[in-house]
C-alpha cells in the first residue's frame, strides 16, 4: 500500500467517523424535541395546532371522544400509540362563535416518555421538581379535585401530583378557601401523575 493510499484511507475513516457522529447528534436532538415538555407544546403537539394534522402521524390513532364538564358535554380527543394513550386534547373554544374549533386548546399527557429540559416528567417526585425548579407553587384545584405544582419558568404548564401524597385535610382546604399549599403538606416522594399545557 502506498503512502498516498494509506493517507486517503485515513481521511475516509475520519470523514465517516465525523459523519456518523453528526448523524447521531442530529438523531438525538430530534428525539429530544419529540419528547420535550415546553410552555406551548408537549413533544410534537402544540397549542393552536390543527387537530387534523395529528392524523398524518401514522404511528398514532386519533379518536374523538367527549367529556362531561359541569354537566355539559364537550369534545375531546385521545391520541394512542401502540395501544397506549399518550395525549388527551381539548379543542380551543371560540368565544365569538360559541363553538369549539379544530385547533388544540389544551394538551394533557400521562406518558413517561415526555420530560422538560430539566428531566422532569411523569413519575418525577415533587422533590425532583423543586431541585430542578426552586421557584415553584403547590396548589389545590377544587373543581377537578386536583393537586398540582408549577414554576414560572414554564408558563402555562401544570404538573398534576398524586393526591395520595397530601398529608393534610381536603376539608380544611375547602373550609379555609385556600388553594396554595406548602411542601410540608406532602410526602416528599409524592409523584407527578400528569402534565397539562394550556
Amino acid at each position: 500500500m502506498t503512502q498516498k493510499n494509506h493517507f486517503q484511507i485515513k481521511k475516509e475513516i475520519i470523514f465517516l467517523f465525523i459523519a456518523s457522529f453528526l448523524s447521531a447528534a442530529t438523531f438525538a436532538q430530534t428525539n429530544v424535541k419529540e419528547t420535550l415538555i415546553k410552555s406551548k407544546s408537549i413533544g410534537n403537539v402544540s397549542l393552536l395546532q390543527n387537530i387534523n394534522e395529528l392524523k398524518k402521524n401514522t404511528s398514532w390513532t386519533v379518536k374523538k371522544t367527549s367529556i362531561q364538564i359541569e354537566g355539559e358535554e364537550q369534545p375531546s380527543y385521545k391520541i394512542t400509540e401502540n395501544g397506549s394513550t399518550i395525549f388527551e386534547l381539548k379543542p380551543e373554544y371560540n368565544d365569538n362563535t360559541h363553538k369549539f374549533t379544530n385547533r388544540i386548546g389544551e394538551i394533557k399527557t400521562t406518558s413517561v416518555k415526555f420530560k422538560t429540559a430539566s428531566n422532569i416528567g411523569i413519575k418525577s417526585t415533587i422533590s425532583d421538581f423543586i431541585k430542578a425548579y426552586p421557584q415553584y407553587k403547590l396548589w389545590y384545584g377544587y373543581e377537578g379535585d386536583v393537586f398540582g405544582i408549577e414554576t414560572p419558568l414554564l408558563p402555562n404548564v401544570q404538573f398534576e401530583i398524586d393526591g395520595k401524597g397530601f398529608k393534610g385535610s381536603k376539608q380544611h382546604l375547602i373550609d379555609t378557601n385556600t388553594g396554595v399549599l406548602k411542601l410540608s403538606d406532602f410526602a416528599k416522594t409524592t409523584k407527578i401523575i400528569a402534565v397539562r399545557v394550556f
